[in-house]
């Protein structure tokens, strides 16, 4: 098997590790975007799967690769010329599945390192107009082919995946929605060691510390609230029981991390949205809609929480219902008391 192979599949591996360990607890990705990214993207994963050296040769033989191109330039393609639909990367049709899905953990990895420039540049501001600046339009053009692309490599479906398609598209769309999570939440006033934290009190204490932080609000905002409520309604729509019990054995770990961080994103905004409503404040109408989706989706598991005074905390409890009875990734436990609390 080639040493070049190996080496990339490695390094991909270790970018995809770092960046869950920075949506997890907000380590900072432990790789640069520059340097050590530039290493050659995967080949078919039929070579990887090869079992003999003859194997691996004859599959070479008999099919005719894609120009090389590094793991950094390949999420480079989707910040130029993003403005277009039509210019998603050529290239992106004959990728393999893991190097598709190492690639959009870049672009999350590249998301985040924009975002955090923004904030620095802009001395952490308060400012809604920063919301509207060029870099936010750049990068959610750019999170638009990226999705565009996920959906046409599974066949016209970001939803769900079935066993003839690969789950790591699938794990790559968790990863996506949690990069719309990054661009245009104020994710900053979240504490990361929360799931680290022994003691309730602890928990509590950086939970209100987050929830009582001002929630900006915007089309970019909203657009972000409404990508991480496609990964609720996944599992309803799939069937909220049959997944409780079931996707430990077939879903990601990605899907574990990314539906925390989405909850976290959601409840919060769809709290405040409550707030400013019951305050007699204009809600937008798409938002309007985000919170009335998120009812829709809550009469769909139970009417009873749909009934409930507070919106948010209906949508916590049934989040957090999704983990109680997954114990093969410690932190499934974790996120499930936070949204207990």
């Amino acid at each position: 098997m080639s040493t070049t192979l190996t080496q990339s599949r490695y390094m991909c591996t270790c970018i995809i590790l770092g960046n869950l360990l920075n949506i997890a607890y907000g380590i900072n990705p432990g790789f640069s975007v520059l340097d050590e990214c530039d290493v050659e993207l995967p080949g078919d994963d039929e070579l990887w799967e090869a079992t003999t050296p003859s194997q691996w040769e004859s599959l070479i033989d008999n099919k005719s690769r894609p120009p090389l191109v590094s793991l950094g330039k390949a999420a480079s393609m989707f910040f130029t010329d993003s403005d277009r639909i039509e210019t998603l990367p050529r290239g992106g049709w004959s990728w393999s599945a893991f190097a598709t899905s190492a690639v959009i953990h870049q672009v999350a990895i590249a998301v985040w390192y924009l975002t955090q420039g923004q904030q620095a540049c802009n001395n952490v501001t308060q400012d809604a107009r920063e919301r509207s600046r060029p870099e936010s339009t750049r990068i959610e053009a750019a999170l638009s082919q990226c999705r565009e692309l996920l959906i046409r490599r599974s066949g016209g479906n970001d939803k769900a995946w079935n066993e003839e398609d690969s789950p790591l598209l699938f794990n790559a769309c968790a990863i996506l929605r949690v990069s719309y999570g990054r661009a245009f939440m104020t994710v900053r006033f979240l504490d990361r060691s929360l799931l680290i934290k022994d003691n309730p009190q602890d928990k509590l204490a950086i939970l209100q510390r987050y929830h009582a932080a001002s929630q900006k609000r915007g089309q970019l905002i909203t657009l972000a609230v409404n990508r991480a409520l496609e990964g609720f309604a996944i599992p309803i729509r799939a069937g909220i029981f049959l997944i409780q019990k079931t996707a430990a054995f077939k879903w990601s770990v990605e899907h574990a991390l990314a539906a925390w961080d989405a909850a976290l994103l959601v409840t919060k905004w769809v709290h405040a949205i409550e707030t400013l409503h019951e305050s007699g404040r204009i809600i937008a109408p798409e938002e309007k809609q985000v919170v009335q989706n998120v009812r829709h989706l809550l009469n769909e598991v139970d009417t009873e929480h749909a009934r409930g005074h507070s919106l948010a905390a209906a949508l916590a409890r049934v989040w957090a219902n999704l983990y109680d009875d997954t114990w093969v990734w410690g932190g499934a436990s974790a996120g499930s008391n936070t949204f207990h609390i």
